[in-house]
């Protein structure tokens, strides 16, 4: 993989469209969303300062998959055109895809993998693996100066499984490992070497035994990777042993109540938070939050104030934009137009051609981060339990967490409300930032004090 990881972009998204599709560009460009499109091709990239939320190539491609499926920015299509542009965004960084075996000559394996990470089935860590299984990476041509020849990296050993021996020799396919002793059976690992050395790509199999550096090695990185999950460690633990590990005399596959039996909830967290903050959170997932987080992102990631316009619903930006048009009636550029029909033309999903957008938006992007200056978009997350106040009106709250993502609503906080409206035909949008009640349109436009939000539980 190269230094700098090449990310796609939108016209590679609308490549990967057409060929999931059958459609054209131009129908693409008119019938997608693209703000959930940037949202999702800007997820694996995301961080803050010098430190990267997700690090590891495998992680990001994920990241990619599953928020261009769960974003749904196309009619129809999103599973097939989310696994094309991992592919190509695997291709951009020096990999081939080697699909499955399971997949001669249908796809099962593929297919099952999506439509499980399209229903939330298959987190984000686990996806990850089965990505990683598909990577191969190309070797660049050798230089002809030793000199010139890029020096060898060894990365972490990497778990593949565990495999019974006899009489001290373990066979895996024409190598013959002798001399082992320890547990029966073994922990199989693999250390992957990058480089060439004489002419022969090096690799590293290792036979390990649980407790000793190897196996140790592997446990910080799952731990780690476990720490970053959006649903906490319990919930990546999970996926990683219900229905994978072989638990109990009769060595059976784990199921979900003898996992809730074994987890220790002195040492490890869920979510922090309530009980049933989990199944809160899955529930959520698929409504007003992802919109909401999709406008963080844009706007305090991205800094893109045209692709954060139409997630909000047309009250909204009629509001807004009759604010700045009062605000700034004396100013020659806003008194030539009629405020009622220059109201109308800005406050337009499709206004980004009018003269006074620009103005617009500078203005209003840069008050937007300074009014948000103190939120790291990446460090802050929606507390989980749905707030309805009023027929397609709910309000959701956003709190600074300790961790990516992650909220403890046992320590005080500050809370941002968001009014969010679910518009038929466009699903969910925002009403308010910054309150929980809806501003009323006028000269000048009135935005009300909050209403509902009193106190905070999760």
């Amino acid at each position: 993989m190269p230094d700098e990881v090449i990310y796609p972009t939108w016209q590679d998204f609308l490549l990967a469209a057409e060929a999931a599709t059958g459609l054209d560009e131009a129908t693409l460009i008119q019938s997608a969303d693209r703000t959930m499109v940037e949202s999702a091709l800007g997820a694996p990239r995301a961080g803050w300062g010098d430190q990267q939320l997700y690090v590891r190539f495998p992680v990001k491609a994920a990241v990619l998959m599953q928020r261009l499926i769960s974003n749904h920015p196309l009619v129809d299509g999103n599973k097939r055109t989310a696994l094309l542009v991992a592919i190509h965004f695997a291709h951009l960084n020096g990999y081939d895809w080697d699909p499955p075996e399971a997949d001669d000559p249908n796809g099962d394996e593929t297919y099952e993998v999506v439509i499980g990470a399209a229903n939330s089935i298959i987190p984000v860590p686990a996806l990850a693996a089965w990505v990683e299984d598909r990577l191969v990476a190309v070797p660049l041509p050798l230089p002809a100066k030793p000199e010139d020849r890029p020096p060898l990296v060894m990365y972490p050993a990497e778990w593949i499984g565990e495999l019974p021996y006899e009489s001290n020799t373990i066979r895996i396919g024409d190598f013959e490992i002798r001399d082992v002793y320890g547990y029966n059976p073994a922990s199989i690992y693999v250390r992957r070497v990058s480089g060439v050395a004489d002419g022969m790509i090096v690799g590293e199999i290792i036979v390990s035994v649980i407790g000793d550096g190897y196996a140790q090695e592997e446990l910080d990185a799952q731990n780690e990777e476990a720490e970053r999950h959006p649903l906490g460690p319990k919930e990546y633990w999970r996926g990683q042993m219900v229905g994978k590990y072989q638990y109990g005399p009769d060595g059976h596959l784990m199921t979900d109540e003898e996992f809730e039996a074994e987890w220790d909830e002195d040492t490890n967290v869920v979510v922090p938070g309530t009980e049933q903050s989990v199944q809160e959170i899955r529930a959520h997932a698929d409504g007003p939050v992802v919109v909401a987080t999709a406008w963080l992102d844009v706007v305090l990631e991205l800094g893109n104030f045209e692709l954060s316009w139409p997630l909000l619903d047309q009250n909204l930006r009629i509001s807004w934009v009759q604010h700045w048009i009062h605000q700034n009636q004396n100013d020659d550029r806003v008194s030539q137009y009629d405020r009622d029909e220059l109201a109308r033309a800005l406050s337009a999903p499709g206004c980004l051609d009018h003269p006074l957008w620009q103005p617009f938006a500078r203005t209003e992007l840069d008050s937007i981060r300074e009014t948000l200056s103190e939120w790291d978009p990446r460090q802050s997350g929606f507390l989980s339990r749905p707030r309805p106040v009023g027929t397609d009106y709910e309000v959701v709250l956003l709190a600074q967490g300790d961790s990516p993502r992650l909220v403890n609503v046992e320590q005080p906080m500050n809370v941002l409300p968001f009014l969010m409206h679910f518009v038929p035909g466009d699903g969910w949008r925002i009403a308010r930032i910054a309150g929980d009640t809806a501003p009323e349109p006028g000269w000048p436009p009135n935005f009300p004090p909050n209403q509902h939000i009193r106190a905070v539980d999760s």
